[in-house]
C-alpha cells in the first residue's frame, strides 16, 4: 500500500478524529493542557475540509462530561469546552479564513447527495456492513449501559450520536462512527455476562447475519478485482489506437480510468461538477474541447460533434473542426445513435432514417448495445 497523504488529504481526518477522541477521553481521567488541540485544528483546516469534527468532538465530549456528572462546572467539562472554542477560533487561520466555514454551510445547505453522487449518497449494509454492525452494536450497548445506569455511557452518547446521524447522511460520513465507535463498544466487554437465554442466541445472530452478508457475494467476480466491463477501456484504446489528440471532454466517472490506462499522458478534464453545480446529468463540454469520451447519453450536437466510437460503457465523438474532418470522414457513425436509440429508432418507424443504414452502422460495432439495437431496429 501507498500512501496517499499528498493525494487524498482526508487522511488527515482519519487520524485527527481518533486523535482527538483520546485526548479528550485522557483528559476525563487525568488534567493535561489542551492547548496543542488548537494548533492540531489550525493546521487541519489547512489539510481537509474536515476540520469542524475537532472543536466539534471536544464540544461533544464536553456535553457528555457535564451531562455524566450532573454538572457544567465540571474541571473537564469546562477544560474540553474551552478547547472546542479555541479550536474553531485557530481554524481561522487558514488562506480563506471565514470563507473555509462558508464552504462548511454549504454542504449542510446545498447536499452533494442531492447531485447524485454516490459516495456522499447513504449507503445500505451490502456497501457498509461495518458501519451498520457498529451503529446496532452501540445502539445496543448504550442501551444496555443505560439500563444498568452507567453513567460512562451518557458521556458516549453525547458523543457517538452525532457521528451515527452524520453516518446515516451520508457514505463520506460513515467511517467516522467506525473510528470512533469501537473505543466504547469493545471496553470492559468481559463485564457482560449474557444471560443462559441468550447464550446461543447471541451466536445464531451473528451466523444468520454472516450469511446475509455473504449472500450478495455469490456473483462476485473473484478472479476479476476489477470489473473492466464497467470502464471505458475500448474507447480509450481506441484514441490511443487512432492516434486522437487534442483537448480531452470525459465524463465524470470516466477521468480516472483515462488516467491510469495512458499513465498521465491524455488529461483528463476536471471542472465544477463535483459539488454544488448540478451539472452532473447535463455536463456541457467548454469550447477548447476538442474530444468527448461520455456514458449513453444524448448530450451533444450532431452539427458540431461527431460519433465515431462506441462500446457497452462509452461514447467517442469528435469535434468538427478541420484537424479532425480526416477521422470523422472515415469513422462517423451518421446512422446509428446508440446516445438517443428512442429518436433513432423514431426515425427509422417514419422513414426518415434507412433502416438499412442503421444495421449497416451498428455491425461495424460487435456489442452488447449495438446487438440489441439491431434486434429493436429490424423489429420495426
Amino acid at each position: 500500500l501507498r500512501l496517499r497523504a499528498h493525494a487524498r488529504p482526508e487522511l488527515a481526518t482519519l487520524v485527527f478524529l481518533p486523535l482527538f477522541l483520546a485526548v479528550a477521553r485522557e483528559r476525563l481521567r487525568r488534567p493535561l493542557p489542551l492547548w496543542p488541540l488548537a494548533v492540531l485544528t489550525g493546521l487541519w483546516a489547512n489539510l481537509h475540509g474536515g476540520w469542524p469534527l475537532g472543536p466539534g468532538i471536544l464540544l461533544l465530549a464536553a456535553a457528555g462530561r457535564a451531562w455524566q456528572s450532573r454538572t457544567p462546572q465540571d474541571p473537564a467539562a469546562r477544560s474540553l469546552f474551552a478547547a472546542g472554542l479555541l479550536g474553531a477560533l485557530a481554524s481561522l487561520a487558514n488562506p480563506y479564513g471565514l470563507g473555509a466555514h462558508g464552504v462548511i454551510l454549504r454542504h449542510a445547505f446545498d447536499s452533494p447527495a442531492a447531485a447524485g453522487i454516490e459516495e456522499w449518497m447513504t449507503q445500505g449494509l451490502r456497501h457498509f456492513p461495518a458501519f451498520w454492525l457498529l451503529l446496532a452494536a452501540t445502539a445496543g450497548r448504550l442501551a444496555l449501559d443505560v439500563h444498568q445506569n452507567r453513567r460512562e455511557a451518557l458521556f458516549w452518547l453525547a458523543v457517538l450520536a452525532p457521528l451515527g446521524l452524520l453516518g446515516l447522511g451520508g457514505a463520506r460520513f460513515a467511517p467516522l462512527l467506525c473510528l470512533a465507535a469501537p473505543a466504547y463498544v469493545f471496553s470492559r466487554t468481559a463485564l457482560l455476562v449474557p444471560s443462559p437465554a441468550l447464550r446461543w442466541g447471541v451466536p445464531s445472530a451473528a451466523a444468520a447475519l454472516a450469511l446475509t452478508l455473504a449472500w450478495p457475494a455469490r456473483h462476485r467476480r473473484w478472479s476479476e478485482p476489477v470489473r473492466w466491463d464497467r470502464t471505458p477501456s475500448e474507447a480509450v484504446a481506441f484514441l490511443e489506437r487512432e492516434g486522437v489528440a487534442g483537448t480531452l471532454f470525459n465524463d465524470y466517472g470516466f477521468g480516472g480510468y483515462v488516467a491510469y490506462a495512458t499513465a498521465g499522458r491524455r488529461k483528463v478534464y476536471y471542472d465544477g461538477r463535483y459539488l454544488f453545480q448540478g451539472l452532473l446529468s447535463e455536463p456541457a463540454p467548454p469550447e477548447r474541447a476538442t474530444v468527448a469520451l461520455i456514458r449513453h447519453e444524448p448530450l451533444l450536437a450532431a452539427n458540431a460533434w461527431a460519433l465515431v466510437w462506441f462500446d457497452d460503457a462509452a461514447l467517442v465523438y469528435l469535434r468538427r473542426t478541420p484537424e479532425n474532418a480526416p477521422l470523422i470522414a472515415r469513422l462517423e457513425f451518421k446512422a446509428a445513435d446508440p446516445a438517443d436509440p428512442e429518436r433513432m429508432l423514431a426515425r427509422v418507424k417514419d422513414g426518415s432514417l434507412s433502416k438499412a443504414a442503421v444495421l449497416a452502422e451498428l455491425s461495424r460495432r460487435p456489442c452488447a448495445v449495438s446487438l440489441g439495437l439491431s434486434q429493436a431496429v429490424s423489429a420495426l
